[in-house]
């Protein structure tokens, strides 16, 4: 009997369309197009999904309410990225963003200007879509902390995350994967400093070591999850090939950091005990039941979404079969509650962007009976109007692809061979 969790239809194409004139257009979910999207965030009010579109260099958002995709922020062409050597662009311009949350108290968007090695915050200045842009932290590729924002060094920074606890001060406490300098930033006022990872001068070593979180050591890690309590962070150690868990955030003496799943260092695919199990190139978590202790992992080469049950220290399959033709390279991953009259109220909706094929794909899931109800989220099946539909492209070449994300940018490296 087939297992459910591996049914291929139970992905639909949420958004995103083959688009051979546009691959930036807005409109319609189904007709609109993107140009290898990489991160998803909700809005605090539930009503709209938004989207790092990297190699268009905008920030898009998708009305849940009438489906309708629109550029919410930032635009950089060809020629603007020529230009960067002339001083660094404003604010507002943005290259190859890998990223994008929301803060929850005020709505304003965080985004990991990866190319431009800096963090961005926009706060919405009116209704429509006019946002007001400023640099939260970064100035130059390098890797240094700093008193002021604009005194801290990024290289290629992937994902900001926003605590709903303020310090002592009052301040806002925001946290940042360092990616190409293999190192995990907490942001607070303008101060930057390393929580976990090395801090060198010019980039941070790299490797794999649990323990103190000042003496650890991590291999681009991609993505973090902060925890409910915001008392520890799940990070994506991409290129170690592992989950793990940064705990006693604010405790900065008694910071640690444990090896949650996978086998450091090493590629492939295994299900099982979390120590044993095998990813190739993790992108991201999500949590699918923080209250059961349960992550979701986007497995971006094994081209499927992987479970973490956190106290059984155990990992299983949740969707895909490594097929590309049911998922594309998955690199992040969005569960909401489910507003459909006609699921119970332990329904999540997931959205997954295969990147492999420019889309955002959906599936219905009730936590309680741990099945997918039927084809498709919020949308999908008819809540705000047009039906889904499968469609499969193959954009990008498999072995380049995963040889651009798995490996680290030389200082020199050319920006155009990156994927």
């Amino acid at each position: 009997e087939k297992d459910d969790h591996m049914m291929e239809n139970q992905l639909t194409v949420f958004a995103g369309a083959d688009n051979v004139e546009s691959r930036s257009k807005d409109g319609d979910r189904l007709s609109a197009s993107f140009n290898a999207p990489f991160g998803l965030a909700i809005s605090p009010d539930g009503q709209s999904i938004f989207v790092a579109d990297d190699k268009n260099h905008r920030i898009r958002e998708i009305s849940l309410a009438n489906g309708v995709v629109s550029t919410a922020f930032g635009k950089m062409d060809e020629k603007e990225q020529q230009r960067k050597s002339y001083g660094p662009p404003p604010p507002s311009k943005l290259c190859r963003p890998h990223g994008v949350s929301i803060d929850p108290s005020t709505g304003d968007i965080l985004i990991p200007d990866t190319d431009n090695h800096r963090l961005i915050r926009a706060k919405k200045v009116s209704e429509g879509a006019s946002y007001e842009a400023e640099i939260l932290a970064g100035s130059e590729e390098g890797c240094a902390n700093g008193k002021r924002g604009v005194d801290a060094q990024f290289r290629y920074p992937y994902c900001i995350v926003t605590c709903k606890k303020k310090d002592s001060s009052g301040a806002t406490i925001y946290y940042a994967t360092d990616t190409d300098n293999h190192r995990i930033v907490k942001i607070v006022g303008s101060k930057v400093s390393t929580i976990a990872g090395s801090s060198k001068s010019y980039q941070g070593d790299c490797g794999h070591k649990d323990g103190k979180a000042s003496e650890a050591l991590f291999q681009r890690p991609t993505h973090i999850l902060l925890s409910a309590d915001e008392d520890s962070l799940i990070v994506t150690d991409h290129g170690n090939q592992c989950i793990r868990r940064i705990h006693d955030l604010g405790r900065e003496q008694k910071t640690w950091v444990e090896t949650l799943a996978g086998v450091p260092q090493k590629s492939g695919f295994k299900d099982g005990a979390g120590s044993k199990a095998l990813f190739n190139n993790p992108y991201s978590t999500q949590w699918l039941d923080e209250d059961a202790n349960e992550l979701l992992v986007a497995d971006l080469a094994n081209h499927r979404v992987r479970q973490i049950d956190l106290k059984t220290s155990t990992v299983s399959t949740l969707l895909g079969s490594g097929n590309q033709k049911e998922l594309n390279c998955p690199v992040s991953i969005l569960l909401l509650p489910c507003t459909s009259s006609s699921s119970p109220s332990t329904t999540r909706d997931i959205y997954i962007i295969a990147r492999g094929d420019d889309t955002i794909l959906t599936a219905r899931y009730d936590l309680e009976k741990r099945k997918f109800l039927t084809a498709g989220g919020a949308g999908a099946s008819g809540d705000s109007g047009k039906a889904g539909s499968m469609r499969y492209s193959n954009n990008y070449d498999n072995g380049g692809f995963m040889g651009a994300m798995g490996s680290n940018r030389d200082k020199d490296e050319k920006k155009s061979s990156r994927s």
